[in-house]
């Protein structure tokens, strides 16, 4: 993607929490795409997988709500599968579910687009790498998603059940 980055704000967990929001009340709507950097996201309870929630205009997250998403898996050096699906809760950030401590990390990049057009869907796009609880092989995936036409103001990151232990999440703008 060619552009100037542009920071706008980063989010760092400096204690147990139930989710890390990037964005919501300090959302810039000044820019058309963004591109949200995801650094060392670990779980203080054992083989729980991320997921992720867009926030609303008002800053909460949406849940129950009707999320597309397309991903290709990668394990180790052996199999790749497609995964995908329509009408889920949330977004997945990995794809299985990790140990504890900074050797489990989710690490990503996104972009997001349209999150400011309230007449357009939101799309995003990710690149993703954690490594596997049951094997401790290396994963990923790639992909992309949307949701329905709305304003969303950020996004939101958590564990599938417990708390995240650490990690930070950075935004920026894309002039």
């Amino acid at each position: 993607m060619a552009g100037k980055l542009i920071h706008i704000l980063t989010a760092e967990i400096s204690s147990p929490t139930a989710y890390l929001d990037i964005g919501g009340a300090n959302w810039d709507s000044s820019y058309d795409t963004y591109m949200l950097v995801v650094n060392g996201i670990t779980n203080q309870s054992n083989d729980q997988s991320n997921l992720m929630y867009l926030l609303d205009s008002s800053n909460n997250a949406i849940t129950g709500s009707d999320y597309k998403f397309v991903n290709r898996i990668f394990f180790g050096q052996t199999a790749t599968s497609i995964g995908g699906a329509n009408g889920f809760s949330y977004i997945p950030l990995t794809n299985n579910r990790m140990g504890t401590g900074d050797t489990y990390s989710t690490n990503a990049i996104m972009y997001l687009y349209s999150f400011n057009n309230a007449s357009e869907p939101s799309y995003l796009t990710y690149e993703q790498v954690n490594r596997r609880l049951t094997n401790t092989e290396l994963q990923g995936l790639q992909g992309g998603g949307f949701l329905i036409a709305s304003q969303h103001k950020g996004v939101r990151i958590l564990a599938s059940a417990g708390n995240l232990a650490s990690g930070k999440a950075t935004l920026f703008g894309v002039k």
